[in-house]
């Protein structure tokens, strides 16, 4: 494998994985200009950020911009929800095939 093979599969990113997927979501995106680039500038404003009138530091917008990267990597478990309660089936049982049934019985 030559220098150019191997710099060809570093570039390839969670991106082109996506897209080879044909992820509507992401084009969606891009085409709107929100790119990979756009939101990796704006997560690393956010987790930079300083409350404006003081020049604080801005901890919960920091943290909830480390939780949506760590999100967006799939960092995190997928989250499952249990549901319980009861349900009504209703059986319908069609009459044409009862006759099939018992004529396979009887070899008729």
């Amino acid at each position: 494998m030559d220098n150019s093979t191997k710099k060809k599969e570093s570039e390839f990113t969670n991106q082109d994985a996506l897209r080879g997927l044909d992820n509507p979501l992401i084009e969606a995106f891009e085409n709107e200009g929100i790119t990979l680039k756009y939101l990796t500038k704006k997560l690393k404003r956010e987790l930079n950020a300083k409350e404006t009138t003081d020049k604080r530091i801005a901890w919960k917008i920091r943290q909830e911009a480390r939780k949506d990267a760590h999100k967006l990597r799939g960092d995190y478990p997928v989250e499952r929800t249990d549901l319980s309660g009861e349900i009504t089936l209703r059986v319908v049982y069609d009459a044409q095939l009862q006759g099939k049934e018992e004529n396979a019985k009887t070899g008729s």
